[in-house]
C-alpha cells in the first residue's frame, strides 16, 4: 500500500526532502550550463566536448539517485526549477496530494490528483489534517505496526 501523509508527517520529512531538492536543483543547473557550453564549442574541440558530456552524465545520474530517494518516501518531484514536490494523502476516501515547493517553510497547500499546481488550496490549520483512515487490523486483531 502506498504511503499516505498527514501535514504533520510531511512536515517532519521536509529537512531531508529539502536537502534532496537542493541537490537536484544544483545538478540540474550543471546540466543546463554544461549543455550550453557544449553547444557553443567548436566541433573540433572534441576533448572539451567529451568532458562536458561526462559532466552532464554524472549530474543526470545524481538526479536519478535523488529522485529514487524521493520515490522511496512515496514522493514525486514535479518540477526541478521550482523544487515542487507532491506528498500522497487521502481526503474523504479519495487520493489527494499535499503540495510543497522549495522556499516554503512548511506544507501549506494541497490539490486534487488531477488538478496539479494551479489547483492548489490552502490546508486547514490542523497538523493532523487530513485525517487518514485507520489501518486495517491484522489477523491477530491488533493493528499492524507502523514504521
Amino acid at each position: 500500500m502506498k504511503k499516505r501523509y498527514t501535514v504533520a508527517q510531511a512536515n517532519r520529512t521536509l529537512p531531508y526532502v529539502r536537502s534532496i531538492v537542493d541537490e537536484v536543483q544544483a545538478r540540474y543547473r550543471v546540466i543546463q550550463e554544461s549543455g550550453r557550453r557544449h553547444n557553443a564549442l567548436d566541433p573540433k574541440e572534441e576533448a572539451r566536448r567529451t568532458s562536458l558530456k561526462e559532466e552532464v552524465r554524472e549530474a543526470a545520474d545524481r538526479i536519478r539517485a535523488c529522485l529514487d530517494e524521493l520515490q522511496a518516501l512515496g514522493l514525486e518531484m514535479k518540477d526541478y526549477e521550482e523544487g515542487l514536490v507532491d506528498f500522497p494523502s487521502e481526503l474523504e476516501g479519495r487520493p489527494i496530494l499535499l503540495c510543497w515547493k522549495l522556499g516554503e517553510e512548511k506544507i501549506g497547500f494541497w490539490h486534487e490528483v488531477d488538478s496539479g499546481y494551479k489547483g492548489r488550496k490552502a490546508v486547514p490549520d490542523a497538523p493532523d489534517w487530513p485525517p487518514l483512515p485507520a489501518p486495517a487490523k491484522g489477523k491477530s486483531g491488533r493493528s499492524p505496526k507502523l514504521s
